[in-house]
């Protein structure tokens, strides 16, 4: 019995040491809740609060919102300003994303437009302060000559409810 033993741990050895001397081909991962958020070796580390991929298990529910722009209830911008429209952006989204039952902790995908991409610092001061450093969802930026109503920024988001 007692070479078992001695054989058993002399088998988990060899395997941790395996693990240990592989880690450094591993992709670096958070795993949250399930959510795995990734941000592989070999790709360039992220600039912003993104991950390169976030992985959600097959039994989470999806909810997607639809893209938010700076505007108020009545659909008109609060400002000229992509700091104050970008604020709005993220309020409103914060509204639906509770209505259906999460946060900005349990966004997995950020699709950005903007008119103007000198402003995109301005943006990621404001869009930082909703998100979760450690759980940053994937993310698109694209700039687009412009969006419905006048706005100057909108944001979509997919997220998993946070239970």
């Amino acid at each position: 019995m007692r070479n078992i033993i001695t054989a058993s741990g002399w088998v988990c050895a060899i395997l941790v040491s395996i693990l240990v001397w592989n880690s450094g081909n591993l992709p670096r991962v958070l795993a949250t809740n399930g959510l795995r958020f990734l941000n592989p070796k070999g790709l360039s580390t992220p600039v912003a609060r993104y991950s390169h991929a976030v992985v959600v298990p097959a039994s989470e529910g999806l909810i997607f919102v639809s893209g938010e722009g700076g505007d108020d209830g009545s659909g008109k911008p609060v400002s000229d300003d992509v700091v104050a429209q970008t604020k709005q952006t993220m309020e409103n989204i914060k509204t639906a994303l509770e209505a259906a039952g999460s946060d900005f902790s349990h966004v997995v995908k950020m699709n950005i437009y903007l008119t103007d991409m000198s402003r995109m610092p301005e943006l990621r001061k404001v869009r930082d302060a909703y998100l979760d450093a450690k759980r940053a969802p994937a993310m698109t930026t694209a700039k687009v000559l412009e969006l419905v109503g006048g706005i100057k920024v909108e944001i979509e988001v997919i997220a998993v409810p946070s239970k």
